[in-house]
């Protein structure tokens, strides 16, 4: 009667999927260093665009000025970029509403800030 006890289930070792979590957590540091990007990106656009010969002729001369974006979209721009980078790192894994909630904050982010680079730099394009 040397009949082998079978152990339950519930006492096997409980191996976590962790990718999940990485990945979250990847998608969390790169909104932060998009997010902390921001201002010196904005700095370097206006230098660069100051910088132009189009840009000189316009400021010295008031000649070949070209309107360019309006000012509201790249402040509307830098907003969003702003609250999608803000949401993308602060908002906690366990409440967001779905589990790419976050790629797709990260992902507008970024879209929104190359879309301010862009406004910024078509201004004397």
């Amino acid at each position: 009667m040397n009949a082998t006890v079978p152990t339950p289930d519930h006492a096997a070792p409980q191996i976590q999927d962790r990718e999940p979590d990485r990945r979250d957590r990847r998608l969390r540091v790169a909104a932060g260093i998009a997010l902390g990007l921001l201002v010196p990106s904005l700095i370097a656009a206006y230098i660069a665009l100051l910088a132009s010969p189009r840009a000189g002729r316009c400021i010295a001369y008031a000649e070949d000025c070209a309107p360019g974006a309006p000012v509201t979209w790249v402040l509307w721009a830098v907003a969003v970029t702003t609250v999608a980078g803000l949401l993308a790192v602060c908002w906690p894994a366990r409440r967001l509403p779905s589990p790419g909630a976050r790629a797709w904050m990260t992902g507008l982010q970024v879209a929104s800030h190359v879309a301010a680079l862009l406004f910024i730099l078509s201004h004397y394009a």
